[in-house]
């Protein structure tokens, strides 16, 4: 019989496939690409013209509370637009923008935000091309802060206080504010790092399993290693190219690999606290990988196996009810974005610093 290719040569393989996927995929999306709707026609002319015209605030601590305000009352004009405003309330909140930077009571900060407004036009045609604008440009000043960057995904519910539920379905966000990109980063390097340690010991160690059929999966600690391996992988590179898509495929991923894990870590344990010789597979050779196979009837073990299957449905009922008591809603999937409120693929390319191919990373 022939030898099976060699586990390590799969693992890249599958690595491979993996990578190249998601490459596919960031390179191949579909026309949905941003949140914003420019008219073909022109408007009434913003005056956009014009220095900031308050002097330095020296007070840093004033120049905070000001600032929170500022942000709090600019996130939420932009959360009470109407979803499809007429041409001259979309001209109407540019000059707002506008003349709020000019008369913005911090003259530093105003110069700044003007060179973000002409960085960053302003979006005002719906409610959720503005909510996303200003929440990418918020982020803008964040980075520059080194402070925290928000997830703007759900920004336009967040700060829209006024609206009822009949209007548009409740959204919770996260209450806990994400580390630092570089800190997320490097755990998540770390734990690469821990995972691919391990999966080299399984490699170059010998051991009985390794040559059998099933290699090292015949465990489910091994498939439950892969699957944090997979999920810590998708977290990094989410971490480095800031893609929701990435984000939201990590979050799924750990929906499935938090809950084996502590299915591990309950069976595990618990058989070890029974018996140690029950879980020291080294020690047996026989057909079945765990020796407790070997003192049970197939009546036991289907029992066994179901008891398992029900804790581990439990344990993901219980980590998703944990989660959303502690930080809000979770995002799995990739925000859907209405077609009426897109830009045109063909006025985004007349700028090759236009502010929406930025919010392809947001949304």
């Amino acid at each position: 019989m022939p030898r099976p290719p060699p586990p390590l040569l799969i693992l890249l393989s599958f690595i491979a496939v993996f990578l190249c996927y998601i490459v596919w995929t960031r390179e191949h999306e579909g026309p949905i690409k941003a949140l914003t709707r420019l008219d073909d026609g022109g408007g009434a002319a913003v005056t956009e013209a014009g220095d900031a015209i308050m002097g330095k605030l020296g007070n840093e601590t004033l120049k905070a509370e000001l600032g929170r305000a500022a942000w709090k009352l600019l996130h939420t004009t932009m959360a009470r637009f109407p979803d499809e405003p007429t041409r001259d309330e979309s001209e109407a909140l540019k000059s707002y923008i506008y003349l709020f930077a000019r008369l913005y009571p911090c003259g530093e900060c105003a110069a700044h935000f003007q060179t973000l407004l002409r960085k960053y036009p302003p979006q005002t045609g719906s409610r959720s091309s503005a909510a996303a604008w200003a929440c990418f440009v918020h982020n803008q000043v964040n980075e520059r802060k080194r402070k925290p960057i928000f997830d703007c995904s759900n920004i336009g519910d967040f700060y829209d206080c006024g609206s009822s539920a009949s209007e548009k379905p409740p959204v919770q966000l996260p209450r806990l504010s994400s580390p630092s990109r570089t800190l997320s980063l490097l755990l998540h390097t770390a734990g690469l790092a821990s995972f691919g340690y391990s999966f080299n010991y399984l490699v170059t160690q010998p051991s009985p399993v390794r040559d059998s059929y099933g290699w090292h999966f015949q465990y489910l600690t091994i498939i439950g290693l892969t699957l944090a391996t997979l999920t810590v992988a998708a977290a990094a590179l989410a971490d480095l190219t800031r893609s929701t898509r990435l984000f939201a495929l990590k979050n799924r991923l750990s929906v499935c690999s938090t809950p084996l894990e502590v299915l591990i870590s309950l069976l595990y344990w618990g058989l070890r606290l029974i018996d140690p010789a029950l879980v020291l597979c080294f020690a047996h050779n026989g057909f079945y990988p765990y020796p407790l196979f070997a003192l049970l009837d197939w009546p036991q073990r289907t029992v066994l196996f179901a008891a398992s299957a029900v804790l581990m449905a439990a344990n993901t009922v219980v980590l998703q009810w944990v989660y959303a008591r502690v930080n809000g809603g979770l995002l799995l999937f990739h925000p859907s974005v209405d077609r009426h409120h897109l830009v045109p693929r063909r006025l985004g390319k007349n700028s090759p610093d236009w502010w929406w191919r930025q919010q392809q990373q947001l949304l």
